[in-house]
């Protein structure tokens, strides 16, 4: 249901890992040169697992508690692709290397997930209460 809160964060997870794949391209590799997401595999496993792990659990909406775990998940791996960045960025020896925007997209994701996870726990907090009222 695209009407609450944590959809949206999942719709917005989904929108920057399309990005990734689609138009941020350019990578930056321990020599501080540009390479494409196609010459970095596991990079781009990692995002195009994100973007269909963030796909399904926006449609398991009514499962919450797998929504939570799948959020997790994915969470856990935007940590190892920001792990991998960082230590890419430590790597270069040039100072005047520019590091493009999807440096910070893995993230901005982890925040937007927190976010997500945030809001499920909310309504399965509601659902509870209510449930113990009957």
């Amino acid at each position: 249901m695209i009407q609450r809160i944590q959809s949206v964060y999942l719709l917005a997870v989904l929108v920057l890992q399309l990005v990734a794949l689609f138009i941020l391209k350019n990578w930056i590799t321990a020599s501080g040169s540009f390479s494409t997401l196609s010459d970095q595999p596991f990079l781009y496993a990692g995002i195009v697992a994100s973007a269909i792990l963030s796909f399904f659990s926006l449609l398991k909406f009514k499962a919450r508690k797998l929504q939570f775990v799948l959020n997790r998940l994915n969470s856990l791996i935007h940590l190892v692709i920001l792990f991998v960045f960082v230590v890419r960025v430590f790597a270069i020896t040039d100072p005047e290397t520019t590091h493009p925007f999807s440096l910070f997209l893995p993230a901005l994701t982890i925040g937007l997930l927190y976010l997500a996870n945030k809001a499920i726990k909310k309504d399965e907090d509601l659902i509870r209460s209510v449930d113990r009222i009957r």
